[in-house]
This record gives structure tokens, C-alpha cells and sequence, in this order.
């Protein structure tokens, strides 16, 4: 006898939005120097998304967010011969840090952006952070 699964399976956005949502609140809504947040698939869906001004899209930060991260791996891939931690843009206005959140199924990316008020090390370590915590999330 066949037993078949009667409940919907609920995709990524589904499954983890809110769990990640309240991470993502918890770990970077509190720094006044954090201008967004952003957990993406790696297909480029927005999964979580806080920000300090509602002007950001959040569908267009999603899709960049894991542009960056997909090219920032090809880029290590191929050049370096060696798999790529994290990518930072650093300009005259702020950074944003992208890295792939280290999860058993690694199919998401977190990027976050801070103001030129904050320092390189402390915008890495924010974005390292929150990564891990994520990771506890989705693993759960």
C-alpha cells in the first residue's frame, strides 16, 4: 500500500521566513549602524529582509545578494583554486558582507550592509554571527 503525503510542501520562503526573520531582528536590529539585512536563496527569493528605511527592496537586494555571492564563488573557484569565505564591497558610503549561511543544506546567503560609521572587522563579524545563528535556525 502506497501512503501518500497529503500535506503541502512548503518551499524555502515558506518554511523559514519567520524563523529567519526573528534572527535577523534579534542579531542585527539593534545596530544603529546596520542599513539592511538580507537572507536569499541562492536562486535569488528573499527569504528575511529588515532595513533601517523603507525605500530598500528587499526583491532587489535578494537577487543581487546571491549574484554577488555566486560570482564571488566562481571568482575564488577558478582564479584562487579554493572555495570562497565571504565577499565584502567596502565605498565611500558603507560595505555590505555577503556569505553563504553554513547550514547542512547550503542553499542560502546572508548580506548585510552598514554605514561608513562602521569598521570592516565589526561589519564581518556581525554578518559571521548572525550566519551561524541562521544556520542554527534552518538546521533545526
Amino acid at each position: 500500500m502506497q501512503v501518500i503525503d497529503k500535506q503541502p510542501k512548503m518551499n524555502a520562503v515558506e518554511r523559514f521566513g519567520g524563523p529567519c526573520q526573528l534572527v535577523l531582528e534579534r542579531q542585527l536590529g539593534g545596530h544603529a549602524s546596520c542599513v539592511f539585512a538580507s537572507v536569499t536563496t541562492l536562486d535569488g527569493r528573499s527569504v528575511a529582509f529588515i532595513a533601517a528605511n523603507d525605500s530598500i527592496q528587499h526583491t532587489r537586494i535578494a537577487a543581487l545578494g546571491c549574484s554577488v555571492m555566486s560570482l564571488s564563488e566562481a571568482f575564488g573557484r577558478e582564479i584562487l583554486k579554493s572555495q570562497c569565505s565571504y565577499n565584502v564591497i567596502a565605498t565611500n558610503h558603507g560595505s555590505i558582507v555577503t556569505v553563504r549561511i553554513p547550514c547542512e543544506t547550503p542553499r542560502f546567503a546572508l548580506s548585510v550592509c552598514v554605514d561608513h560609521g562602521e569598521n570592516m572587522a565589526m561589519a564581518l563579524r556581525m554578518t559571521l554571527d548572525s550566519a551561524k545563528a541562521l544556520a542554527q535556525v534552518i538546521d533545526a
